[in-house]
């Protein structure tokens, strides 16, 4: 089976445990989800991974301005894996860039900035950009396993949080109603 999915797919490396189990589930129609047939699988995927010429692709890098995107980050992209910070900038810059005169997207890491060190931890962030001159700021929130994003649009002077899994996210300031 992992041959399979090395012939159709060129490599393992993006592979996912689940995704094989799955295979092997409905190929054997007998259930591989036990603690000791995953790890068995995991150590088979491992070794597969290893190969000669995974080495390669392994080394694969996506690069976009100053961003460099490793496989393993690409590999966030797939499934329902945590996306890492590298992705959320890359996306960020590539966002900007479609309409740069209207968005402007906040590094990843300018929230907990703000939070734990204040204006002063980020007055200098956007020194090159007018942001308000732009429509939209979005600011990306992590939180540890999970991302959020707060949306200020200026011209209608609201502000949204946007979190998928509803979380309360006790991190975040509560804003009252406008004056």
């Amino acid at each position: 089976i992992l041959d399979q999915f090395l012939q159709t797919y060129g490599s393992l490396i993006p592979l996912g445990t689940d995704e094989v189990l799955e295979k092997l589930e409905d190929v054997f129609q007998l259930s591989f989800s036990t603690p000791a047939r995953r790890a068995v699988v995991q150590h088979v995927i491992q070794s597969y991974q290893r190969l000669p010429g995974n080495n390669l692709v392994r080394s694969f890098r996506v690069t976009y301005k100053r961003h460099v995107l490793s496989m393993d980050d690409l590999g966030t992209l797939y499934g329902q894996n945590w996306l890492n910070d590298q992705v959320m900038n890359m996306y960020g810059d590539l966002v900007m860039d479609a309409v740069p005169e209207k968005v402007h997207f906040f590094n990843s890491f300018f929230y907990d900035k703000l939070r734990t060190k204040g204006y002063e931890g980020v007055k200098r962030w956007t020194k090159n950009v007018d942001i308000f001159s732009k429509q939209l700021l979005l600011i990306p929130i992590h939180l540890e396993v999970h991302w959020s994003l707060v949306c200020v649009d200026v011209t209608k002077r609201t502000i949204t949080y946007f979190d998928s899994q509803r979380t309360l996210n006790r991190r975040c300031p509560k804003v009252g109603p406008p004056c």
